[in-house]
C-alpha cells in the first residue's frame, strides 16, 4: 500500500521540486489601484498574476510571494492609466518595483515612467546549495 502511495505522490512532488521561491515587491504609487502584473512562460500562459491593490495604503509596499516554474519566463508590470509608477508627476512619490529569487534581485524596475506596461524576461533556475555551517553560534 504505502509502494503505491509514493506512486501515486511521486508527480507531484517532482512537480513541487521544479518551482523556484520567488518574491515580487512592488513599491506603490498614489494611485495603487491602476497598478497590476504577471508572469508568463514561454508559451504566454500566465503562470502567475497580481492585482486590485486598492486597499493598500499609497505608497504602500506589497511583497507576493510565489513558486515560479524552471525556465524563461517573461515578467510584465501594468498601469490601467498609462503613467507607469510615476507618482511624482502628479506631485507624489514615485514607485518601483522588484523580482528577487535565490536571494538574489533579478528584475530592478526603478525607471517609474514605463506607461501602460514594461516587460523584463527572466530565466528562472533552482537555488544553489548554500554551503557552510548556517549557524551563527
Amino acid at each position: 500500500m504505502k509502494k503505491i502511495l509514493l506512486l501515486l505522490l511521486l508527480p507531484i512532488l517532482s512537480l513541487s521540486q521544479n518551482c523556484v521561491p520567488t518574491k515580487i515587491i512592488i513599491n506603490l504609487d498614489q494611485y495603487q489601484n491602476e497598478t497590476s502584473w504577471d508572469v508568463k512562460d514561454s508559451t504566454g500562459f500566465i503562470v502567475a498574476s497580481g492585482s486590485g491593490y486598492g486597499y493598500q495604503p499609497q505608497y504602500g509596499v506589497v511583497v507576493e510571494q510565489r513558486c515560479l516554474p524552471v525556465g524563461p519566463l517573461v515578467f510584465t508590470i501594468k498601469d490601467t492609466y498609462g503613467d507607469g509608477l510615476n507618482g511624482a508627476m502628479w506631485g507624489g512619490l514615485d514607485g518601483s518595483y522588484y523580482v528577487v529569487q535565490c536571494y538574489d534581485t533579478i528584475v530592478t524596475g526603478t525607471d517609474a515612467a514605463f506607461g501602460s506596461d514594461t516587460a523584463h524576461v527572466i530565466l528562472s533556475a533552482p537555488c544553489p546549495p548554500i554551503f557552510g555551517c548556517m549557524d551563527s553560534s
